[in-house]
């Protein structure tokens, strides 16, 4: 089994301190110069941050699921941030939200460790700023909701999922009863069963996405 801690680059560790500030923080570490320097292109147009890949402020722990976001639903899996002499199931809780542009979603995630109470004692279950995602080519309203475009969300989910480490054992998806949550098709949850097979690094996920998604919007 494999060990992740939430927050912890497992590729590399960015320092991004500037010396020019701008608002408080500093310029490298603004939504825009990360998008523009240090984003990772998975599909042509959509790039993303990763919590589970560098330690910037933006992403990591906060204090609570942030105001308007939606819930997407619950996955459901084993419990990888430590070695144990067993294995539990857990399940960690997806919500969606605009990062200051229209085509920047942000990813938060809230782990439930209700079958490990009296085992770990740390702060596994905080809310986690877990993924940026930015379609750079999504500049029509239409094509920037995900009801309407769920392919985007898929997308979404296929590389937190990755991220997240969890997809060498048995997991599950149920999306929620929210509206986002119902634009999510049996077809994929279904599809999520095998997907991952011989997916084991992020060029071969690439590759992967392209084969299932010769277009984004269409």
């Amino acid at each position: 089994m494999n060990e992740y801690i939430f927050s912890k680059g497992r590729r590399y560790n960015r320092n991004l301190e500037s010396p020019n500030v701008v608002d408080g923080v500093p310029e490298d570490q603004l939504l825009d110069h990360l998008l523009d320097h240090y984003a990772d292109e998975i599909y042509p147009n959509y790039f993303f941050l990763s919590s589970f890949d560098s330690t910037t402020r933006m992403l990591g722990y906060i204090d609570k699921i942030p105001r308007y976001s939606v819930k997407v639903g619950s996955v459901y899996h084993l419990f990888n941030e430590m070695l144990l002499q067993a294995d539990f199931e857990v399940h960690t809780d997806i919500y969606i939200n605009h990062h200051q542009y229209e085509n920047v979603f942000a990813i938060f995630i809230k782990p439930n460790l209700d079958n490990l109470k009296g085992i770990i004692t740390y702060e596994a279950t905080r809310v986690e700023y877990a993924q940026t995602n930015f379609f750079r080519d999504a500049n029509c309203r239409e094509r920037l909701s995900l009801i309407d475009n769920p392919k985007m969300l898929e997308m979404m989910l296929i590389l937190l999922f990755f991220q997240m480490g969890i997809t060498a054992d048995s997991f599950a998806f149920k999306p929620s009863r929210t509206a986002i949550g119902k634009s999510i098709s049996k077809e994929f949850v279904k599809m999520l069963d095998g997907f991952y097979d011989g997916i084991d690094n992020p060029f071969s996920l690439s590759k992967k996405l392209s084969e299932i998604y010769p277009s984004l919007f269409t």
